[in-house]
């Protein structure tokens, strides 16, 4: 994150700081017929100014496949939490269920689906994703949640390689007041 300013308790700016979140994220699937579960470990690291704190998860998922389409849910963010300036936080529990549909022999790919993350109010996601080249895809998607100025409806794009059992991916998507993320 670049350097977010510093205010005193009447709001006038003092300087500024920064802050920095990792997570690293080891990931297991199989598949028997139209099957597929899924299971994640995840380390995060979280620094702002001179504290930092680290938190383990875990993720579950199951996908069903009929045709040219899928149905999943997935459970994700199950675990400790992150103490952080004397502030313990739990990682954000997600549940997710949704619904894909599979066309153009494959090369096209569209998506919907509802996740409420704990305790918040269900989101709805619109997407898809488009393999122009069988290595390359990319991805686009739309939020749709109440209106809230912190965390506003909004699109995202990306893109990812596929290059053998390594895949990379790139996401740009806003992320409310803190502007726009990347990952």
């Amino acid at each position: 994150q670049a350097d977010l300013p510093q205010l005193d308790n009447t709001g006038r700016e003092v300087g500024s700081f920064g802050a920095f979140d990792q997570a690293h994220t080891v990931a297991w699937g199989s598949g028997s017929g139209p099957l597929r579960l899924g299971i994640g470990g995840r380390f995060i690291r979280q620094s702002v100014e001179d504290e930092a704190g680290s938190a383990f998860g875990l993720d579950f998922s199951a996908q069903y496949d009929r045709g040219p389409w899928a149905f999943g849910a997935a459970v994700t963010n199950l675990g400790t939490t992150v103490r952080l300036a004397n502030e313990n936080s739990q990682l954000p529990l997600t549940y997710r269920v949704g619904a894909g549909y599979s066309l153009a022999k494959d090369r096209v790919f569209l998506a919907a689906d509802l996740s409420r993350l704990d305790g918040e109010n269900l989101i709805a996601h619109l997407g898809g994703t488009v393999h122009p080249l069988p290595a390359l895809a990319v991805s686009f998607g739309y939020a749709i949640r109440e209106r809230d100025p912190d965390e506003p409806n909004g699109l995202s794009a990306g893109f990812g390689l596929n290059l053998g059992r390594f895949t990379a991916d790139f996401v740009f998507q806003p992320f409310g007041v803190f502007g726009n993320a990347m990952q």
